[in-house]
Order: structure tokens, then C-alpha cells, then sequence
């Protein structure tokens, strides 16, 4: 959102520099935001480089993960599925794309703009012990 006269600002890297090896983070793409967003989004920060981090072969020290697996059972004969908890990647994705534009084009994009996004992964929901599995599109894939 725009800048007010009284507004705290603070500077935001987008996308987090907690995602990136610490070789990898110059030259960082840095915007000012309020400082009371971005403090709001710190937890989410923190997730998305986790799950970088385990992309990538690591794992995040167990006294500071935010990152919440579960091992279900898919039903209709699938191998159980690793579930993540508590995380929309859409939502985390869509921040960074603001950030992107408000980059790109010197403009504010607001969260209210319509969107949408299609990860390559597959998605679950949960009624009760019953976990419903969707793979991804074709062309998610």
C-alpha cells in the first residue's frame, strides 16, 4: 500500500533473502515497505527458505523450524503423501510477485488484484481422518 506521511518504512528483500544460499544473495533486490507488514511477514519468510532448504537436500535446525510434515494416508491405494501444514505457497508466491512488480513498474500492486497461481505439486485437503489427494494439472507438471 502507498506510503503515508507518518508510515514507519523499513526495507523488504524480495524475494526473502533467507531463500538463498548466503553466496547467492548479492546482488539483492531491495524496496522500502512499512515496517509493520513486514515484520507480519516474517514468519512467512521463514517458512518459504525452510522449505527452499529442503528442496535442496537440507533441513532446517528442528528448535527453529516452522515447517509442520505429516505423513497421511492418501486412501484409494496410494503410498502415504508428506503433507505440509499451515502453509499457502500460493499466497507466499503471490507476495513476491508484488514485490516483482512494484520493482518493475515503480507502482504499488494492490492484494486485492485478482490472481491466480498453479504450483507443480500436489494438493490435499482434510475432512475429519479422510484426505482427499489431487495431483497437479498437465500443465502444472
Amino acid at each position: 500500500m502507498p506510503f503515508g506521511v507518518d508510515d514507519v518504512k523499513t526495507r523488504e528483500h524480495v524475494p526473502p533473502k533467507s531463500i538463498f544460499a548466503k553466496e547467492d544473495r548479492n546482488p539483492p533486490l531491495i524496496l522500502p515497505a512499512h515496517l509493520a507488514c513486514n515484520q507480519q511477514q516474517s514468519g512467512d519468510d521463514e517458512i518459504v527458505g525452510q522449505l527452499v532448504a529442503v528442496a535442496h537436500g537440507g533441513h532446517p535446525d528442528p528448535e527453529r523450524s516452522r515447517l509442520q510434515f505429516e505423513i497421511c494416508d492418501a486412501g484409494d491405494s496410494r503410498d502415504p503423501v508428506l503433507m505440509i501444514r499451515g502453509t499457502q505457497l500460493e499466497r507466499l508466491i503471490w507476495r513476491w510477485i508484488r514485490g516483482f512488480h512494484a520493482a518493475l513498474y515503480r507502482e504499488y500492486l494492490p492484494p486485492e488484484t485478482e490472481w491466480a497461481i498453479h504450483i507443480p505439486f500436489w494438493r490435499g485437503s482434510q475432512d475429519g481422518d479422510v484426505v482427499t489427494v489431487k495431483p497437479p494439472l498437465p500443465q502444472e507438471a
